[in-house]
């Protein structure tokens, strides 16, 4: 569920103004697609801070996704 619930999360707290979702079944694979209005593209952080409060989301989609980006 976090893989799916954090790209657009990520998108509304980051990027700011509009954002659009697409999610789609293919197979027994789910595409999550957001578009919103930064240029720039999600990012991991680096350094990564385990202890931090914030800053994990894209980490474990990285971890568990197919592919993002």
């Amino acid at each position: 569920m976090l893989t799916a619930a954090e790209p657009p999360a990520n998108a509304a707290e980051h990027a700011g103004g509009p954002l659009a979702l697409e999610v789609a079944r293919h197979g027994g694979r789910l595409r999550v697609a957001v578009t919103d209005a930064s240029a720039a593209p999600a990012h991991l952080l680096v350094p990564y801070r385990p202890v931090a409060l914030k800053g994990h989301g894209l980490r474990v989609v990285d971890r568990v996704a197919t592919a993002w980006g």
